[in-house]
């Protein structure tokens, strides 16, 4: 069904300390002449406003860009975006976006950087991380997450590095369930999503299997049959939306029910006068050496 329609403008944009370089994406919505949205091959875009970001001390105007398009399957004309460089995010600090567009009027959005989260492991799971073979023990990765965060996720990288011609270094996720398992390098995999914390304060965690931890080393070796691998460390992040950018993901990504039809899908938004979202994440790290080959690991374990 289609309903009234007025023109909106929408705003993205998401901040990240983790960048120096943040960009905000300005579009209308649009009245498709049928019933199918991909109808449209107009992006819509707007480049004739005025967009700031204040950072509760100064106000940074960005400056109009332009960004190849990838994907051309849809849009052929080239991405069209403001773009704020240096901008380098404080966490913890608030964040003020303004667009002034001589249609739409004045737009704003805010977000508050989350601040820094703490990870931990206990010393089984530092154990399990270098023996897994001998302690076969599941691994739990503690993890506390600002006290104002809303959304987080934590994920196990293993960092490795393998010796050719030229030494790369690589990293492999381990996975939190392991399925359609054919071989030691083939097998479907679903990983640690962005999740709403449990509890307002205090530690989060992670439960990561022993077997998947041991699969993730096998296939590892198994890609590079023939080469040397050194394993060099654990990689522990934890990413932290704010609360805009979770809300938002959660809507977008919750309701994946194929076998229903819904016309109440709902929308979030935090742009004040429009549509869209301008959001924030962050990560934190934590780092275990592992050095090893992890001999007597391999297709035959």
């Amino acid at each position: 069904p289609k309903g009234p329609y007025t023109d909106q403008l929408v705003a993205y944009s998401v901040l990240s300390p983790q960048s120096n370089v943040h960009y905000v994406r300005l579009l209308t919505t649009y009245n498709p002449p049928g019933f199918d949205p991909f109808e449209n091959t107009n992006s819509h875009q707007i480049t004739n406003a005025t967009v700031s970001i204040f950072d509760g001390t100064n106000t940074l105007v960005l400056r109009d860009t332009t960004v190849p398009r990838t994907d051309t399957g849809r849009y052929s004309d080239s991405i069209r975006a403001f773009v704020a460089s240096p901008l380098q995010p404080v966490r913890g600090r608030a964040y003020t976006l303004t667009i002034t567009s001589p249609t739409f009027g004045t737009l704003t959005g805010s977000t508050v950087v989350p601040g820094v989260g703490v990870i931990e492991l206990d010393q089984e799971t530092r154990i399990v991380l270098l023996n897994p073979l001998m302690y076969r023990r599941d691994m739990i990765i503690y993890g506390a997450p600002w006290a104002s965060g809303v959304g987080y996720v934590i994920r196990l990288y293993l960092e490795y590095e393998v010796f050719s011609t030229d030494t790369v270094v690589k990293r492999e996720e381990v996975p939190l369930q392991i399925s359609n398992y054919q071989g030691c390098a083939s097998y479907d995999s679903e990983y640690p999503a962005l999740q709403r914390r449990s509890i307002s304060f205090g530690w989060e965690f992670l439960i990561l299997s022993n077997l998947n931890y041991r699969r993730t080393i096998i296939k590892v070796k198994k890609l590079n049959e023939g080469k040397t691998v050194n394993f060099r460390r654990a990689v522990i992040i934890m990413s932290q939306a704010d609360q805009h950018l979770y809300n938002y993901y959660s809507l977008v990504n919750g309701f994946q029910d194929e076998f229903s039809i819904r016309v109440d899908l709902p929308n979030y938004t935090n742009i004040q006068g429009g549509l869209g979202l301008f959001g924030s994440f962050a990560s934190d790290s934590l780092f275990y050496s592992l050095q090893t080959g992890f001999p007597g690991l391999d297709c035959s374990e």
